[in-house]
């Protein structure tokens, strides 16, 4: 074979390789590619799961817990009468239907049932500010009579609590505040005589109040001090509202974002109360 033999040979045989490690370039990267597509359909079938749970579990809390809420670009309020006594036996039947429901024909799904019907927890997003009926120190059992908003950090402009006498008459009110000028938090207070609010009997607004202590405002209506309606603000500015009058009161309460709404704030079940895999994928959402 001449020299220019030996050249076109190796040219080809460069060129036949060349050929080839394209071509199985090209099949990895269309493996990869699919393999991408899939996990991409996966993570959007994941959402969808999840985001269809929460949606079936807030519509049953809303439909058996007596809890109403709104919420839009810098504010969500909650509105619920205290006691609340839509919490019958009922209530636990449909959260028990759920959940066999949801044993039955969910697969890849984990839902925390118990603990989402025993506090009727809900969850202003991205925030993680929990609305609930369960203090830390009560870990279960919650009160009718009872509502708890606890926030992760104080970022927000102010709690914005309504309260809407039911029949009761407005005596008074006594106010325990601890303030400072750093780092307050700000409660608007609002007492209305009847639902139609043509008569606020106590209106009011602490932009100092001291998250780190314990304050109080007490509202009094007819009767013994043990009817009376306390508003308070507890250690790492937890705001509890308490109706220790048989009579029903309704209580709009909730928090204004103001300005510093970097989000619109949003109605949620809380994080961990629901989990959903792919288990083909290997992935999860919490």
């Amino acid at each position: 074979m001449n020299q220019n033999g030996i050249y076109f040979t190796a040219g080809l045989l460069l060129l036949v390789l060349g050929a080839i490690s394209l071509t199985q370039s090209a099949f990895t990267q269309s493996d990869r590619a699919e393999k991408n597509q899939s996990t991409a359909i996966a993570i959007d079938r994941l959402d969808y799961k999840y985001q269809n749970t929460e949606e079936n579990l807030l519509a049953l809390i809303e439909k058996s817990a007596g809890i109403s809420w709104d919420s839009n670009s810098r504010k969500a309020v909650f509105t619920e009468a205290l006691p609340n006594k839509a919490r019958t036996a009922g209530y636990a039947a449909y959260f028990n239907a759920y959940k066999q429901f949801a044993s039955i024909n969910l697969d890849g799904y984990d839902i925390n049932i118990n603990a989402i019907a025993d506090s009727a927890t809900l969850s202003i997003q991205p925030y993680d500010i929990n609305y609930t009926h369960i203090s830390a120190s009560q870990k279960k059992n919650p009160k009718p009579n009872q509502i708890i908003i606890s926030p992760s950090k104080i970022d927000f402009n102010a709690y914005v609590v309504s309260i809407v006498l039911q029949g009761q008459d407005y005596t008074g009110t006594a106010e325990q505040v601890k303030t400072t000028d750093d780092n307050p938090v700000c409660l608007e207070l609002s007492v209305y005589k009847e639902k139609s609010r043509k008569t606020l009997n106590y209106g009011k607004t602490w932009c100092n109040i001291d998250p780190q202590k314990s304050s109080t405002i007490t509202v009094k209506t007819n009767g013994p001090a043990s009817n009376d309606i306390q508003v308070k603000i507890t250690p790492q500015g937890v705001l509890g509202i308490t109706n220790n009058n048989s009579s029903q009161i309704i209580v709009e309460s909730g928090i204004d974002f103001g300005n510093n709404a970097q989000s619109a704030p949003q109605v949620a079940i809380p994080r961990g109360m629901i989990s959903v895999s792919e288990s083909a994928f290997k992935i999860e959402r919490k």
